[in-house]
């Protein structure tokens, strides 16, 4: 974690992102980036990778026979059932998003719970009641990179130029191919954080963060992210693009833009 530019501050740079600056922070980042997954690496014995959650799933679904996934359900009870010889299994029941029952019931040796901050694995089991808000709103989206990289150019030259920008593999200067980059704000009060990563494809994961005191009112969501976030060039590209991908081909295209609050659960 880094802390923000001076620039982030209000304070405007003195090249406009390019110059001298603009190049030795573009090494920088590329140095930062190419380390950061050697050192995770040797801490604890493997490298990071961050991969959209629906390829992630689509994996892990390409090793069951087809029979075995069901889509568009949750669970809604575990039942043990114990048998003569002395073993158990789990009955689980599931429900459609309609409230009706999914397929029959399934019994199991085991049963995993990865079903989110609202798992239902959980409330069957231990039923703690609701995760714990922190008082933090997130705002996020998928891109393409090359439209990011394009947007941060503009943005750079005074929407001087309508292509190119970026580096020579499409991806913006602030988040080259195969980088993680995160930074937070000086001002803890605030807490703004912002998160740019690479999850393959061609597509840039973005994310900016603020505590509820420090967030700026805008019309809808979007609007208050841009205010909130005015002088970080770099969400304000993520935003553009991620709106102009929505704008041309709808959500089912990209530009996928969400807005949550940040949740988590005290440790079983």
């Amino acid at each position: 974690m880094i802390d923000e530019p001076s620039a982030r501050s209000g304070e405007p740079s003195s090249d406009g992102g390019g110059g001298i600056s603009g190049a030795l922070k573009k090494a920088a980042t590329r140095l930062v980036g190419g380390a950061f997954p050697a050192i995770i690496r040797a801490q604890h014995g493997a490298g990071l990778i961050c991969i959209r959650w629906a390829e992630a799933q689509a994996a892990l679904a390409s090793f069951l026979p087809a029979h075995c996934v069901h889509l568009d359900a949750s669970l809604d009870g575990i039942e043990l059932v114990e048998y003569a010889d002395g073993t158990a299994k789990a009955r689980c029941t599931f429900v459609k998003r309609d409230g009706t029952p999914h397929s029959d019931p399934v019994t199991a040796d085991f049963v995993v719970g990865a079903d989110g901050i609202n798992s239902a694995v959980r409330a069957a089991l231990i039923d703690d009641g609701a995760p714990r808000d922190n008082g933090r709103v997130i705002w996020r989206g998928v891109v393409d990179a090359q439209r990011v990289a394009k947007a941060y150019a503009r943005a750079a030259t005074g929407g001087t130029i309508g292509g190119g920008g970026g580096d020579d593999d499409g991806f913006p200067p602030f988040c080259p191919r195969g980088a993680t980059a995160l930074s937070a704000s000086k001002d803890s009060s605030v807490g703004r954080t912002v998160c740019f990563m690479d999850v393959g494809g061609g597509k840039l994961y973005w994310a900016a963060g603020c505590l509820d005191g420090g967030i700026v009112k805008g019309d809808d969501d979007a609007e208050s992210c841009a205010a909130t976030f005015k002088n970080y060039p770099d969400v304000m590209a993520c935003l553009e693009a991620t709106k102009e991908e929505a704008e041309i081909g709808g959500a089912g295209a990209g530009g996928n833009f969400y807005t949550s609050r940040v949740l988590n659960r005290g440790p079983l």
